[in-house]
């Protein structure tokens, strides 16, 4: 987004009550019955990721950093070591008043960090920034400025005449840029669970996750609200003629569906800027024809699948006991992302035993015409804990809209598949090798468009 994430904290708020209400400091783990009991939880702990380098993101252009697999585990790693720290000092999970009163500082440190570096905002202007960063735009994160109670929050710096090369060349993208934010809070999510699930992570969470939604559904219906043409004429009427300033899009959802609409209407043809200086960028309601209109709402409504989530509510897994006395932990959830095409609904799955976890979406890709299809499995085999070697595959197949189009009636096949190897021979250390190879076409968290071949390399520090 560049704007309006701190109108958000009011929605935050409310993912913070149901979370004291679902949880408390009795909170269940699990929804193994009596005579089947979970085993018993891990001390504290954090497996930090710490993605040292990508390339070729890392060194085109003179080098960027960071990429959106980077941000998003350096805010998945902060998150994990301050609620760990946390749990290591005052237990939420405890009862009595040491219990409250870690749920309070909790709660407390989720609502101030809000906006400081790395965590939830950071992490969204920097999936912005990766977009623009990968054809060599420049921009500013206004995050890290520290601005922790301003009122709003930009991707700055942005030059008119880099947003109309990106529209003219590049018009999925040009889509994506205001869209990768929200997708950005999805994955966060995903991440989040992914490590709670597969006990790499025992931090308490628990207003951190229904956060993330409400982020995501509270900034899709603002969008869909008569405050977005307010908040928009404010935008301008404060920033004037300083283009710099400037966020380079205003509100995502309404700009992300008028160039999803009009992928071929030259950037400039949106007029010029209430102060004569500079390309009025921001999309209002007002400016929005009905059909794109209602697109808004539509994904406002479509976010609420979020809740769908059984972590959400403290749920961290399910169990099976198959005949032969064997038992597998599992898990699922609904997520909704906006997409360069439309929009995307995916079903995850998580699946752990006798060493082996698995992580898998069925997804269903939807732009104007067309619902389409595609499966995103990862497998991961540990042979010996943290000592081991452990190697991870990750594929994808999928069919999307031809040219990430939402309006075309023609269909592009694409995959991906990667693979991880990480060598935990150190003591609490585990460093990792990834390479990753994928064609033409729209992956979470990926983010180049088109077909790409990148590498990683990074290492995992176990920490508590």
């Amino acid at each position: 987004m560049g704007r309006g994430w701190p109108y958000l904290r009011p929605a935050c708020c409310i993912a913070i009550a149901l979370a004291l209400a679902a949880a408390g400091p009795t909170r269940a783990q699990s929804s193994a019955p009596e005579d089947q009991a979970a085993p018993a939880a891990p001390s504290p702990q954090a497996a930090i990721d710490l993605p040292l380098v990508e390339i070729p993101y890392n060194v085109d252009f003179g080098g960027r950093f960071p990429s959106m697999a980077q941000s998003l585990r350096l805010s998945a790693d902060a998150y994990d070591l301050l609620h760990s720290g946390l749990k290591f000092v005052v237990d939420p999970d405890q009862a009595g008043w040491q219990g409250w009163l870690g749920l309070a500082l909790l709660g407390g440190l989720d609502y101030v960090t809000l906006s400081v570096p790395p965590f939830m905002s950071w992490r969204h202007e920097e999936w912005h920034r990766a977009v623009l960063g990968q054809y060599g735009i420049d921009s500013h994160d206004d995050v890290d400025d520290l601005p922790m109670f301003a009122t709003m929050a930009s991707v700055s710096r942005v030059r008119d005449e880099d947003l109309a090369w990106l529209k003219r060349t590049h018009p999925a993208d040009q889509v994506r840029l205001s869209t990768a934010g929200i997708e950005g809070e999805v994955e966060l999510l995903a991440e989040m669970e992914r490590r709670l699930f597969f006990g790499e992570s025992n931090a308490p969470h628990f207003f951190l996750l229904p956060m993330l939604v409400a982020s995501s559904v509270g900034y899709q219906v603002l969008c869909a609200t008569s405050e977005a043409e307010t908040m928009t004429d404010d935008m301008n009427r404060t920033e004037g003629a300083d283009v710099p300033r400037r966020d380079f899009t205003g509100l995502d959802c309404t700009a992300s569906v008028y160039d999803m609409f009009r992928p071929d209407e030259p950037y400039a043809a949106r007029g010029v800027h209430p102060s004569g200086v500079g390309i009025d960028r921001y999309r209002k309601p007002s400016q929005l024809t009905g059909a794109e209109r209602d697109y808004v709402r539509l994904q406002a409504w479509l976010s609420l699948l979020g809740a769908l989530d059984p972590q959400l509510y403290g749920v961290r897994r399910f169990y099976w006991t198959l005949p032969g006395g064997s038992k597998w932990e599992w898990n699922a959830a609904l997520r909704y992302l906006p997409s360069p095409f439309g929009s995307t609904l995916r079903l995850d799955g998580f699946l752990r035993a006798h060493g082996l976890s698995a992580f898998g979406s069925l997804q269903a890709y939807v732009s104007r015409d067309l619902v389409l299809p595609g499966v995103d499995a990862t497998l991961r085999y540990s042979g010996s804990g943290v000592q081991g070697l452990r190697l991870s595959t990750r594929a994808a197949l999928w069919l999307q809209p031809e040219a990430l189009c939402f309006a075309t009636s023609r269909v592009a096949p694409g995959g991906l598949f990667s693979l991880r190897l990480e060598w935990g021979a150190l003591p609490r250390l585990a460093p990792y090798l990834e390479v990753e190879s994928k064609t033409a076409g729209w992956v979470a968290g990926s983010v180049s468009l088109g077909a790409d071949v990148l590498g990683r390399a990074g290492i995992v520090v176990y920490v508590f």
